[in-house]
């Protein structure tokens, strides 16, 4: 009866690899984002910074609003609009958490697999465009709107806005917190009502809510899914390490 049980169980936890299906399905270009799949060759966070290096060609510091303006542009034309998530056989665990709960756990939080599609949410690419920036030096902060999420670097002595994901036309006094002083009435302006329900994004009379300086984005998330995409790997194996001894039992009684 256990040996029926243990098989049972490794099947069980093996089925994921074989109905590797997505969480949900793959979002479609709208074809009115700047996206140009001409990019997709920029797949890791060290060619986002290599991409900038080669447009920038040396004019500004590394650590300057205008290298963070030409990171902002790549990422824009890197990525059209919608959430990269693990698939059901990479990770089972948390996509069914995803499905059960709505937690949103099974979209990526790694900058590194999150390069690795040209689609990816607004928390997505703020993961991405810190993770370039810190190399960098740069002190930079989240910016939390209602339903969005952007960020902020401080450079050249002041901090300024950035938004990769629905990057407005902003100008450079735009995006400074001199101007704007995270009032998102302020900051709203800037952006299309025809494309976005702008009262929804970022709410009436409301303040932005500032993270924490340098602190890790999606930081309950990331060991999360490590944890969870290794066991949905290898939890199979657990029930298969108990029933080799009991077949080794078994075939020195014969």
């Amino acid at each position: 009866m256990l040996r029926i049980l243990l098989i049972f169980l490794a099947i069980i936890f093996l089925l994921p690899h074989v109905i590797n299906i997505p969480g949900h399905p793959s979002p479609v270009y709208n074809q009115k984002e700047l996206y140009d799949s001409s990019l997709n060759y920029i797949n890791t966070i060290k060619k986002v910074g290599e991409a900038a290096d080669q447009i920038n060609q040396g004019k500004y510091a590394k650590n300057s609003f205008d290298y963070a303006l030409i990171v902002s542009k790549i990422l824009r034309k890197r990525f059209y609009h919608g959430f990269s998530q693990y698939r059901f056989g990479e990770n089972f665990i948390a996509v069914s958490s995803d499905y059960l709960f709505k937690n949103n756990i099974a979209c990526h939080v790694s900058p590194e697999d999150i390069m690795k599609y040209p689609y990816a949410g607004c928390s997505q690419l703020v993961i991405v465009f810190a993770e370039v920036m810190k190399k960098n030096q740069v002190d930079y902060r989240t910016i939390s709107f209602p339903h969005h999420l952007a960020i902020e670097f401080y450079v050249d002595s002041s901090w300024y806005f950035f938004d990769p994901n629905m990057e407005p036309e902003l100008t450079r006094q735009d995006r400074d917190i001199r101007n704007w002083h995270h009032l998102n009435d302020s900051i709203k302006k800037h952006y299309s009502p025809v494309d976005h329900d702008l009262d929804f994004v970022f709410g009436k009379g409301k303040m932005a809510v500032l993270g924490k300086l340098n602190s890790p984005i999606a930081s309950k998330a990331r060991p999360f899914q490590e944890v969870t995409y290794y066991l949905s790997q290898w939890l199979w194996a657990i029930p298969v390490c108990f029933l080799i001894p009991l077949y080794i039992k078994k075939d020195s009684q014969v």
